[in-house]
């Protein structure tokens, strides 16, 4: 019966779980397509949410709040900034109070990457980190966990963090690697060896790229491995390696991205600049001014007055001196606006960096203190557990002790009177006690205990008294001198004369019989009844 209600019991715990695991939400057909979508063609997957948006109101939270979700990523992946948190907000909100915590992770990503685009990096930074913890052991989702260390790498470098940007990046390389994902193997490189050349690093970022360049042709894509020349380029163009730039750019120039060509085109002009071939860099430049952005279009201008006042060409030489004091201007606009920004994402980061510091350092304190009490009320159980087995022990065998003192007692006082007064004959005729007797009645008291005449006494003790030492010393352990004590009072010598035989005064004497009682039988007792205790053995 026991067996069949436990059976029971076990059925019904499982039915139950599988019960629970059953309630996951169930989501629109159209919000999964949405989001099947969004990677793709994000903008097929806004034009559902689009049409869905007049069906929310019919929605239940779990569909609801699935779609406003969706609406943040088909934005994002459509590169549409984001203007605002508050939808963000709500949706944090939402699923941290018991939506579908399968969502988190990518509800935190994309909550970052709200407050990537409105500028705050600070809090883009602790909802990437949350979606991090959250994936921490998770390694079914790299691709997710990688985007989010690819994100808080770049926000983190915008505001010059590049310590963490480069540990963020490499985390992004380490998910391609366990992915097998090629391309997010290089770019995590790439990326890696970007902020080494910000730290100063060259060395590091040129093996970095090195790397890359080695994957890369083994990837055989040439639009990435154009990319990783030209910033390799880039790198050896900083440290005066101008012909080695110049083989890796001439490979950029043939297989870039058309869309991609400016910061091309402007290491190409600057190595030949480098190298004097004033011809093809003037090409170049010009390049640039089609399509360079506005900072490759300052560095043209510049260059390019340079070159016509050179030429003795004043005329040219004003024209690009104009057009380059123009974009001056653009560019400190520009450059001051990113500025303040930079220090203000930068200030309000080193705010939450110190207040997370402070909040850490008080949760240690507080762990540690926790731990300390922990480990002292451990230590107390275990000292008094140890202390009441102990002392249990010892009573048991105090108690056991006591039992065989008793049954010797016993056994003594059953013994033949002939017996017990042959036992005392043969230790008085015995040479050690006239020897012993010599030295006690010395009238000079000149005469001692050598330790052979010691040896003899003990030996003597253990003839006549065969038991003796092995009784003695199962009472308790004892020093050379009680030992001595012991042997005198079993031949029968007065606490007198046991003191002049061991140096020791009378009272000296009484107090080592009292404490011999006490440490063989826990409680105190008198010199008597130590006595008796030798004579029974």
């Amino acid at each position: 019966m026991k067996t069949n209600r436990n059976l029971i019991i076990v059925t019904i715990i499982t039915l139950l779980a599988v019960f629970a695991s059953c309630q996951r939400p169930v989501y629109s057909p159209q919000l999964v397509e949405a989001d099947s979508l969004c990677d793709v063609k994000p903008d097929s997957a806004m034009k559902i949410l689009h049409l869905m948006a007049k069906d929310t109101t019919g929605m239940n939270d779990d569909n609801l709040y699935y779609y406003y979700l969706l609406t943040l990523k088909a934005a994002d992946k459509s590169f549409i900034p984001h203007t605002s948190d508050t939808l963000a907000r709500r949706i944090v909100a939402h699923y941290e109070e018991g939506g579908d915590e399968r969502l988190l992770p990518e509800v935190y990503y994309y909550a970052g990457s709200v407050y990537r685009d409105i500028g705050d990096a600070p809090q883009a930074l602790d909802y990437f980190q949350k979606a991090l913890d959250l994936m921490e052991n998770d390694t079914t989702n790299l691709k997710l966990k990688s985007v989010v260390y690819s994100q808080m790498g770049y926000t983190a470098y915008l505001c010059n963090l590049y310590d963490k940007a480069l540990e963020m990046h490499r985390g992004c390389y380490n998910c391609a690697v366990h992915a097998k994902d090629t391309v997010g193997m290089i770019y995590g490189l790439m990326d890696m060896a970007t902020c080494q050349v910000r730290i100063h690093n060259s060395d590091s970022a040129y093996f970095l790229y090195k790397k890359a360049l080695k994957i890369g042709e083994a990837y055989k894509e040439k639009k990435i491995l154009a990319s990783v020349k030209s910033q390799l380029a880039s790198l050896l163009y900083s440290q005066g390696l101008y012909e080695e730039a110049l083989s890796n750019i001439r490979y950029s120039l043939k297989h870039s991205n058309p869309q991609n060509m400016s910061p091309v085109f402007c290491i190409t002009a600057d190595v030949f600049a480098a190298l004097y071939k004033t011809d093809s860099a003037l090409y170049y430049y010009r390049k640039i001014l089609e399509v360079g952005n506005i900072y490759a279009k300052q560095d043209a201008y510049k260059w390019l007055s340079h070159f016509y006042q050179k030429k003795g060409k004043i005329k040219e030489a004003l024209i690009y001196t104009d057009y380059y004091k123009n974009t001056l201007d653009s560019v400190y606009k520009i450059t001051a606006t990113e500025a303040v920004a930079r220090m203000n994402s930068l200030y309000n980061y080193q705010i939450r960096e110190k207040e997370n510091i402070r909040l850490k350092d008080e949760n240690q304190k507080k762990q540690n203190l926790i731990l300390i009490l922990f480990t002292a009320v451990l230590f107390s159980i275990v000292i008094i557990s140890y202390t009441i087995v102990y002392t249990k022990e010892k009573r048991r065998a105090l108690r056991f002790k006591l039992e065989k003192y008793e049954m010797l007692l016993q056994e003594e006082n059953k013994r033949p009177a002939e017996e017990k007064h042959q036992r005392t004959n043969n230790i008085i005729n015995s040479e050690i006690y006239g020897q012993i007797r010599q030295i006690i009645n010395d009238p000079y008291k000149s005469l001692r205990m050598s330790d052979e005449l010691w040896e003899e006494l003990s030996c003597e003790v253990k003839n006549t008294y065969p038991n003796f030492d092995n009784r003695l010393r199962e009472l308790c352990k004892m020093s050379v001198l009680d030992y001595r004590v012991c042997l005198l009072i079993k031949i029968g010598a007065n606490p007198t004369d046991i003191a002049h035989l061991t140096f020791k005064s009378k009272s000296g004497i009484g107090s080592i019989r009292r404490k011999l009682y006490e440490r063989a039988f826990g409680k105190k007792g008198e010199s008597k009844d130590w006595d008796n205790v030798i004579y029974s053995l």
